[in-house]
């Protein structure tokens, strides 16, 4: 015998004096482990409207107030030391990952004359970008080498305070994760 759509009824009751109300009362007459299941549920659910409301000790509200921006601060400094150990430990990772990469193709003689390569060539970009610098400024007349120079610096602190601004609602709210 099925007794799943009765087990059912037991902890979701149909309606009083409904067909599957009549159809419960006679399963349960019938059945003494379904029986046994209905008069555990009535006594659990008498137990849960007997016990009373337990009230919290004097001044937990106050206590438990008064400490929460604590635990706030706490919270956000376990954040931003997680987010920055994951940010930390992925370079990590990924520098092992490239240092492998570049030992398993490249000899070391090869890695030293990249690695040398690639400072003089910084250095020779570096020469190259003040050389144009120098012959735009040469070449343009003052009032309009001042007007990008001043136009250039209005962008840089724009970004600088909205770089602040950003900092500053991190670090007041925190980072958020859901």
């Amino acid at each position: 015998m099925s007794h799943q759509p009765y087990e059912t009824w037991i902890f979701d009751p149909p309606e009083p004096g409904s067909e599957k109300d009549g159809e419960l009362q006679a399963h349960l007459n019938d059945c003494t482990d379904c029986a046994s299941l209905y008069h555990s549920w009535v006594g659990v659910q008498s137990l849960i409207r007997q016990e009373v409301e337990v009230s919290p000790p004097a001044g937990f509200t106050k206590r438990w107030m008064e400490d929460l921006p604590a635990r706030k601060a706490r919270q956000r400094r376990r954040q931003i030391r997680r987010a920055l150990l994951w940010l930390g430990g992925s370079i990590f990772l990924l520098s092992l990952a490239l240092l492998a990469y570049y030992f398993a193709t490249m000899t070391p003689a090869d890695i030293s004359k990249a690695v040398v390569k690639f400072f003089v060539n910084t250095g020779q970009t570096l020469t190259g970008i003040r050389i144009i610098f120098e012959w735009i400024l040469r070449v343009t007349p003052p009032a309009v080498a001042a007007g990008v120079s001043a136009l250039l610096a209005g962008w840089v602190l724009l970004l600088i305070f909205t770089w602040a601004v950003t900092v500053h609602r991190l670090t007041r709210k925190g980072v958020v994760t859901s």
